[in-house]
């Protein structure tokens, strides 16, 4: 259920390429979350509903469907409606690789033009596509298929980790604003507390995959980190670039550890529930140190901020405004 709800990511990472998107991107995020609420919300209900009496005498746990909808259908005798949601099922999931292959490879693209990835990787073809991180993804694609050998594992591998980036946006969100990174017209409220919230809650989610998925995840991460280092040994990025990201470390370290001795496929040495309580408490105190640190990074350099800040009301097409000195 949480990588049916990453689509929104989708919409920010092609942002780049929309015309208006200080109008365009909240009403494209707006719309995608809304729909795949009522979407599932109406699933979820015309599931409920439709169950027939005598398979619940044991209770939900006893209802036991290897394609829940499609196995529903043959039930009811709707043997047509049964293949065409396996038919569905097979096709349906091309829709979501197409998006991802395009958003993805912008990622690859901006990762590039910011000297993480070689500069190649910023080259586009004729049709202004970045062909090469399309490359790098496939075969990236293609290693993921090693240690994770079905559908299933695929996506809650990637659940997992695409709630840990929403980790790090409640984290960058906090430090812009502190910059004045962000105009206050557009801003959203009480952040304040959705921003902590949202980061722990993520962390719970993490925490929950269990442990024989969650340790594959923090294994990509941390190559991830490695190469991260790699960079900034082979640049001429500052001491604060790689000191200001050790709360990061910290929490994956501790996360990880956590896993490992918690109920969800952990050692149970941890009980629950309280191993999501110490897992909420132990990430509401990594959110304050990456919040703290972000925000002291981007105080300590007004000139960067400036320049950021430039280019942000360049893209939006406003006139650029002073930033006030730190």
């Amino acid at each position: 259920m949480v990588f049916a709800y990453t689509g929104f990511r989708n919409v920010i990472e092609l942002s780049g390429e929309v015309r208006n998107p200080r109008h365009t991107v909240p009403r494209a995020l707006i719309t995608t979350i809304v729909v795949t609420i009522v979407l599932y919300l109406g699933l979820q209900l015309a599931f409920l509903g439709a169950v027939p009496a005598s398979l619940l005498g044991g209770g939900w746990h006893g209802v036991n469907f290897d394609s829940p909808f499609a196995n529903l259908a043959m039930v009811l005798g709707l043997s047509w409606l049964s293949w065409t949601l396996i038919a569905d099922s097979m096709l349906s999931p091309s829709g979501s690789g197409i998006v991802y292959t395009a958003s993805n490879s912008r990622n690859v693209f901006g990762l590039a033009k910011n000297g993480f990835f070689p500069n190649s990787l910023t080259a586009l073809n004729r049709r202004g596509v970045p062909a090469r991180a399309l490359v790098l993804n496939f075969v990236v694609g293609l290693a993921y298929l090693l240690p994770l050998p079905s559908w299933h594992s695929i996506i809650s591998v990637t659940g997992s980790i695409a709630a840990f980036t929403f980790q790090i946006g409640a984290v960058s969100l906090v430090a812009f604003r502190a910059a004045g990174l962000t105009r206050r017209d557009t801003r959203l409220r009480g952040m304040t507390v959705i921003a902590p919230a949202a980061f722990v809650v993520s962390s719970l989610v993490v925490f929950w995959t269990s442990w024989s998925k969650l340790w594959i995840g923090m294994v990509i991460i941390g190559l991830g980190i490695v190469w991260y280092a790699v960079v900034w040994l082979r640049s001429s990025r500052t001491v604060a670039e790689l000191t200001g990201g050790t709360w990061l470390v910290v929490y994956l370290v501790g996360l990880t550890i956590l896993s490992a001795l918690g109920s969800f496929g952990g050692a149970h040495v941890l009980p629950a529930p309280w191993d999501s309580v110490v897992v909420a408490a132990f990430s509401l105190a990594t959110y304050l140190w990456g919040a703290r640190s972000g925000t002291a990074y981007m105080e300590a350099r007004p000139e960067m901020v400036r320049r950021l800040r430039a280019e942000a009301d360049e893209d939006r097409g406003d006139a650029p405004e002073p930033v006030a000195a730190t």
